[in-house]
């Protein structure tokens, strides 16, 4: 305002210096002086003006930045590659943060989401409690569904966990038996492996000496698949399980023998 004023001044003063065609030294030195200040005073202000704007610009281009590089940030440290709801979902977070489908504006749902993340799912608990139509059909269910009293119920439960508990102590004796059993059947086992053994070692031996006779009736090395050898060999074989026949035959006659013997001599063991 004041460097205005003085501008104003020195204005009037040049128009009257003008009409009389007087024009001092002084006045038109301190003319430009002030014209010259004033005009610098206008360019320092405009640039201040322009830096002032340039830098809320600056701040404001670094705050979207800033905003965009923390988008981008989160991104790249999402190596899951999860979408957005099941990272959120992983997370123990509502899935979404907005309504994409008619349902999210369903109770059915709020109630869900409620009953799962609480506070975190942004849902007023008033609007959950079921209305009074809603009441009346929950209280016919109950009463269609579930007739028996509550004691009824206890005590069903109660013979339903007796029963179960008989189950399992049964089931407990029963493998119990088959543990305090299981070195028995393990010795039985390792003696059918071992009888089998010796049985096949019993029959290699004696094919061993079935070849050893064979041999020694023609008097000299027969080829084994000399056709005299095979038939030969096949007529002793007959005759040695003829033979074991026999003996067991024998054997069983002797046990019967000797069980009617015991009997005979003992009549009160009955």
């Amino acid at each position: 305002m004041l460097s205005s004023s003085k501008n104003m001044a020195s204005q009037g003063r040049l128009i009257l210096f003008k009409k009389n065609n007087i024009l001092p030294c002084s006045f038109i030195s301190n003319f430009k002086q002030i014209h010259l200040s004033s005009s610098l005073n206008f360019a320092q202000e405009a640039k201040e003006l322009d830096l002032s704007e340039a830098t809320e610009n600056v701040q404001l281009e670094g705050d979207a930045n800033e905003t965009v590089d923390q988008e981008y940030l989160e991104r790249l440290r999402n190596k899951s590659r999860l979408r957005p709801q099941e990272h959120n979902l992983l997370h123990g977070k509502p899935p979404y943060s907005e309504k994409f489908i008619p349902y999210h504006d369903t109770i059915r749902y709020k109630r869900k989401l409620y009953g799962r993340y609480g506070e975190r799912s942004d849902v007023d608990p008033a609007i959950l409690w079921p209305t009074k139509h809603e009441l009346t059909e929950m209280i016919e269910y109950e009463r269609v569904a579930h007739p028996d009293t509550l004691q009824i119920m206890v005590s069903r439960h109660k013979v339903k966990l007796e029963k179960e508990a008989e189950e399992m102590k049964r089931r407990e004796n029963e493998i119990n038996s088959r543990v305090a059993k299981l070195e028995q059947w393990k010795a039985e086992v390792v003696e059918r492996a071992n009888k089998k053994l010796r049985e096949a070692q019993a029959a290699k031996e004696r094919k061993e000496r079935l070849v050893e006779e064979v041999r020694r009736y023609f008097g000299f090395k027969v080829d084994p698949r000399d056709e005299r050898f095979k038939e030969m060999l096949e007529k002793k074989e007959k005759e040695e399980n003829k033979r074991i026949k026999e003996e067991k035959k024998k054997a069983k006659q002797a046990k019967i023998l000797a069980r009617l013997t015991a009997t005979a001599s003992n009549p009160n063991t009955q």
